[in-house]
């Protein structure tokens, strides 16, 4: 019996939605908005979209400079637009040091979970339709994956972003 990632069934509005209220309820056009998350404007309408994800790196950004959570972010808990508080400025050794937590705690998790559920990574590889490499480098820690994979690895073992990435505790 093959295994197949679970559907999400809460309400669930994707980041590409998300980034549209964001921009919108600061009055940002794109050209403003891709100034504050360091990346072009081709990049943002193709997230906007749909067509593309945020790579973790943007994502923890966004976080940061919003003030969302990245469950927020990516949809798996809704918020209130009219809340937000945008920091025009992000301390960049803050920012570093916690991307490289994240990235360890993510590559440990990812690990401890497949284990935990019994997987092998070919199988994990096969249900994200990755290849085995990508799978090998998370767990590694030389890579971390974008939000849509995010999403996807989140929903199948029934977890948040948060504790995915390790800024929640994940319980086994």
């Amino acid at each position: 019996m093959t295994q197949q990632l679970r559907t999400y069934n809460v309400p669930f509005t994707p980041i590409s939605k998300n980034l549209i209220l964001i921009r919108k309820e600061f009055k940002y056009t794109r050209k403003t908005f891709v100034t504050l998350i360091h990346t072009n404007i081709s990049s943002l309408r193709a997230w906007e979209t749909g067509t593309r994800y945020p790579n973790f790196e943007i994502l923890l950004e966004l976080s940061l400079l919003t003030e969302l959570s990245l469950d927020e972010l990516l949809g798996f808990k809704p918020f209130d637009v009219s809340k937000i508080k945008l920091n025009d400025k992000i301390d960049m050794m803050y920012y570093n040091s916690l991307h490289l937590i994240c990235k360890r705690k993510f590559a440990y998790n990812l690990y401890a979970l497949r284990l935990y559920s019994d997987l092998s990574r070919p199988k994990l590889a096969k249900l994200l339709d990755i290849h085995t490499e990508t799978i090998y480098h998370w767990e590694n820690g030389t890579n971390i994956p974008h939000a849509d994979k995010l999403i996807k690895i989140a929903t199948y073992f029934n977890i948040s972003i948060e504790e995915l990435v390790g800024l929640e505790k994940l319980n086994l």
